[in-house]
Formats: C-alpha cells, sequence, structure tokens
C-alpha cells in the first residue's frame, strides 16, 4: 500500500533519515498502524513488488518536490514519544521505517498523476496520509527509480546535524528507536545506513554542508 507524508520541515526528514523512526498525527498514526497490521497479516498473497509492504513517499510541505520514499518496518509504539521532531514532543507515538530512495523529484514529474479517491486532484496536492491507488503508487515508485535527480536532502546533511547539534548542546542525545528505548549509537553508526541509501540512490558523496543550504526545502505544517 502507498501512502503521501506531508512533513512539517525538512529537519524532521532528517531525523527520519538519521534514526529510521516517523511519527504523524494521531489520526495519520493510526490510518498508517492498520495499513501495516493488514499488510503484515495479507503480505504473503500479495503480488511481488508490494508483499507485506507500506511505502511512504516524503514531500516537505511549499518544497514543490518530493524528497524521497521509505517503507514501514514496525507498527506504531503508541507508548514513546520522540523529542527530535521540530515541534518538540507534539507527535504522539513512533515507528520505525527504512529508506528506499533519497532524492528531489520535481511535483512536475508528477502532477500527471491522478487521486480518484481524493476528488481526482494531483498527487501533489495530496494532504498528510492521504492513501493512493496502488496503481498511482506504482507508478510514483516507478518514477522515482527511474527520476535522474541532481539534488536531495542528503546534500544538506552537514548542515542538518550542525543545527541538530547546536539545539541538543555539545553532549548530544541518545538516539529514539520504535520500540521506546534508545540505542546509543554514536552519529558515526547512522552513517552507515545513509552509505546505504547513497548507493541505493546511486549518489557518491554527501556535501559537507557548512554553505548555504540549498533551495527549495520548504516548511510548512504537518498536515
Amino acid at each position: 500500500r502507498f501512502f503521501v507524508i506531508k512533513s512539517y520541515t525538512e529537519d524532521d526528514v532528517h531525523k527520519s533519515l538519521k534514526y529510521s523512526i516517523w511519527s504523524s498525527t494521531d489520526m495519520g498514526n493510526r490510518r498508517l498502524n492498520q495499513a501495516y497490521l493488514d499488510t503484515s497479516a495479507t503480505g504473503a498473497g500479495n503480488r511481488p513488488g508490494t508483499s507485506g509492504s507500506v511505502y511512504l513517499f516524503f514531500s516537505v510541505n511549499a518544497s514543490g518536490h518530493f524528497c524521497g520514499v521509505a517503507t514501514m518496518t514496525s507498527k506504531v509504539d503508541w507508548e514513546t514519544s520522540a523529542s527530535v521532531w521540530a515541534q518538540g514532543g507534539k507527535w504522539k507515538g513512533v515507528f520505525g521505517v527504512r529508506w528506499v530512495f533519497v532524492k528531489d523529484v520535481p511535483n512536475g514529474a508528477l502532477r500527471h498523476l491522478r487521486v480518484i479517491t481524493n476528488e481526482n486532484k494531483p498527487v501533489t496536492n495530496s494532504r498528510d496520509t492521504q492513501e493512493l491507488p496502488t496503481d498511482i503508487g506504482r507508478e510514483m515508485l516507478r518514477i522515482f527509480c527511474e527520476y535522474k535527480h541532481t539534488t536531495c536532502i542528503l546534500d544538506d546533511w552537514g548542515w542538518h546535524e550542525k543545527k541538530e547539534s547546536e539545539k541538543n548542546g555539545e553532549g548530544g542525545t541518545a538516539e529514539p528507536t520504535a520500540d521506546g528505548g534508545s540505542n546509543g549509537a554514536s552519529s558515526g553508526s547512522n552513517l552507515l545506513n545513509i552509505g546505504d541509501v547513497m548507493r541505493m540512490n546511486g549518489t557518491g558523496h554527501v556535501a559537507d554542508g557548512n554553505g548555504a543550504k540549498r533551495t527549495g526545502s520548504g516548511g510548512g505544517g504537518r498536515w
């Protein structure tokens, strides 16, 4: 199954990449949690390529592009609230994700895809946790796979890391997990995961992020 995720800020997408977690509104979490439970129970009977998977297409509000694709790796842990988000503890509950693609795909490359369950509006006009029809989700995944991107959030990795460090202080914080604990790993271990994403993404390096942030990163609300 396929869903659109609208993020309040690119900072939250950075945290999702770094900690392999996500959280939505209460209604959004319930919708995604039910989809994960449904696909986990029936995945063996689904068609190849989508068996037991819930795909999430991420876009930062007002950015003008989608910035990546992830899959859910756990149901929602309702007892855990991660403090890493831009709006602190506003988002209740957390679930695990695995990033598949990290690349900027402009809305213009996707706007022709219409969502019949959302008044036939373009997929780029979707709200947070809008579910997509299977054919639209598969086509969107194909476009992500084949699109030759020139920018992605990894270009700004150093900038986001510096911003997080300044917010938390030099001591840093333990990293949250989807099971409610903390894994206590260093930031270096996270970069191994980012390296995996880079290889899947076809990118060769991460910019140091000390310069200006790339344009069009967007902002707004998670809805």
